[in-house]
């Protein structure tokens, strides 16, 4: 949900963030993700009128509804999207989600780690070269880079990741970094967590 918060820090939306247990899906106010949310997963996005969307790409999707960086018209919005699923399936969840898993063997952890994160952090690498830009799909940040930045994040800080040799990533890294709303999710959820840890 860090990409989500970034991006509504980002855009100077009104919100407020409902802590969630995601072992118990108990939120910090007592009630059950799973009542909001039967999946019971995030990003989980309760809107004004009661509408509720789940899943990170149509969350951050939504949020970045009329964007459309780098171009116009409806295959700007495809490229959006491309860049969204691109994150999810291949940096989410086929490398964070097995490396975070305490029940995956740590073969398979090292696996996807060795095997996995130097290709697809290449292919993002060779985008921003390609296309001399400094975020996914122009000058300014989508909702899709909030999704980046979450996922190299934890891949080197969390996953001691070598960004060394990825110049064009670690500038756009280092960038998302200090952008004011990215500074100010990611102080409020480690401040969070922190707190969760104390408990």
């Amino acid at each position: 949900s860090l990409a989500a918060h970034i991006a509504l820090r980002e855009r100077g939306r009104t919100f407020e963030i409902e802590w969630v247990d995601l072992r118990s899906k108990a939120t910090r106010s007592g009630s059950d993700l799973r009542a909001v949310n039967p999946k019971g997963k995030l990003a989980t996005l309760v809107l004004d009128d009661g509408s509720v969307i789940t899943e990170n790409i149509a969350v951050l999707a939504y949020l970045g509804q009329g964007e459309a960086p780098g171009g116009t018209g409806p295959l700007a919005q495809i490229r959006l999207l491309e860049w969204l699923a691109f994150v999810s399936t291949e940096l989410h969840k086929q490398i964070l989600t097995p490396a975070f898993d305490p029940a995956a063997p740590a073969p398979t952890r090292a696996y996807v780690l060795e095997a996995h994160a130097p290709a697809v952090l290449a292919e993002v690498e060779r985008h921003l070269t390609e296309t001399e830009r400094d975020y996914l799909l122009g000058d300014v940040p989508s909702v899709a880079d909030a999704y980046l930045f979450w996922a190299t994040l934890l891949l080197r800080r969390e996953l001691g990741v070598d960004f060394e040799p990825l110049d064009r990533v670690r500038a756009f890294a280092k960038r998302m970094s200090q952008r004011p709303g990215v500074r100010e999710a990611v102080a409020i959820e480690r401040e969070a967590l922190a707190e969760a840890r104390r408990r």
